[in-house]
């Protein structure tokens, strides 16, 4: 007769059943599924005035970084990104194409698409930019120099044209220089039929890229 196991040995079974059952959790679509709705829920409830600094985005943005870089579900981080980042498709189109066929801005996603507010997330997000050139490297292998190039304008578009555009200032997202350069000379001039984009120059205050 075999002799029950003491409680040590009991104690490291029920842990590394623990740690493997939450390794399958975070790797899982219904894990994806509830720490996405989760995250949601939190910035729903959150005070709107409260929403554009609300903890819940750093962890909006590390949950699209893990889906994409590390679970290879691409198509999923890119949804979160542009979530985030209020550019979601609508009525089958996307934000830029709408944009460039009927003029039209439907915002959609996690922001308040009344541009008088500027709260929530969306392009009011210090790290909105942030979050568009993460999607940008995560997808650069699978886009042509011509395409890649394409995705990499929507940046200037969103957070220097229409950024000035809604404020109805002279001044670009305020963190638009910390990623242009990148975004500049990695995806937009992949092709070298790129034309050089017209930016205004940095105001005073505002913060440049990092040191190399």
């Amino acid at each position: 007769m075999a002799k029950p196991a003491n409680w040590k040995l009991r104690a490291a079974i029920a842990i590394a059943v623990l740690f493997l059952g939450g390794i399958g959790f975070v790797f899982s679509t219904t894990g994806f599924e509830i720490m996405r709705d989760k995250l949601r829920q939190a910035y729903q409830e959150a005070p709107e005035n409260e929403r554009s600094t609300h903890w819940a985005a750093d962890y909006w943005l590390q949950l699209a970084w893990f889906e994409g870089f590390i679970c290879g579900r691409r198509e999923i981080a890119n949804e979160l990104y542009f979530e985030f980042i209020g550019i979601q498709p609508t009525d089958g189109m996307t934000f830029i194409d709408r944009y460039r066929k009927t003029g039209m801005l439907k915002w959609k996603g996690l922001m308040d698409p009344d541009t008088k507010n500027r709260s929530g997330w969306g392009i009011w997000h210090d790290r909105s930019p942030e979050a568009f050139f993460n999607y940008l490297e995560l997808n650069q292998s699978f886009h042509s120099a011509q395409s890649l190039s394409a995705e990499a304008e929507i940046y200037h578009i969103v957070f220097h044209d229409l950024y000035m555009r809604v404020t109805r200032s002279q001044r670009p997202h305020p963190k638009f220089y910390v990623w242009w350069n990148k975004v500049d000379t990695r995806f937009y001039k992949a092709w070298r039929g790129a034309k050089p984009l017209k930016v205004v120059p940095m105001p005073t205050g505002y913060e440049g890229p990092p040191a190399e």
